[in-house]
């Protein structure tokens, strides 16, 4: 798996917003891997929350804490961290994730990741694809205006 999402990384040319759901199976076996990689193929940039980094690396931690080891995982997470774009958190951020907690039953982590992508969207969502195997937060999506993938 991680020779062939590493050759990929330097043929990105469009931007995708990828939340941590469908990040996490390109770094650790899952019934969504194959479909992730297949995905993730498509020449796009890969723009992501700041909070994406620590979340993926909590998903590793909690799957492989307890049966084996984490080396590769971790060394691909640390490889398509280097190449995504990070959208920070900022006041327009906080503004947009506290509107959209009382629009959708969304976690507060899942209203940041939404919220960076509208941001990031400068508020055309319809502009950008929204990348998630969260389904709630794949409902939300669609309604504030994104194409949702898968």
């Amino acid at each position: 798996m991680f020779s062939r999402i590493c050759s990929r990384l330097d043929a990105k040319r469009a931007i995708e917003i990828w939340d941590t759901s469908a990040l996490v199976p390109l770094f650790v076996e899952e019934a969504t891997s194959r479909a992730m990689e297949d995905l993730f193929a498509i020449d796009e940039v890969v723009a992501v929350s700041v909070l994406t980094l620590v979340e993926a690396t909590s998903a590793i931690g909690r799957r492989h804490r307890q049966s084996s080891d984490m080396t590769e995982s971790r060394a691909l997470l640390e490889s398509l961290s280097s190449a995504w774009i990070e959208v920070e958190l900022n006041a327009d951020v906080r503004r947009v994730a506290i509107d959209l907690l009382f629009r959708h039953p969304l976690k507060a982590a899942d209203a940041l990741q939404l919220a960076t992508a509208i941001v990031a969207s400068t508020s055309s969502p319809a502009s950008l694809p929204f990348v998630t195997l969260d389904q709630t937060l794949a409902e939300a999506a669609r309604a504030e205006g994104f194409v949702v993938q898968p």
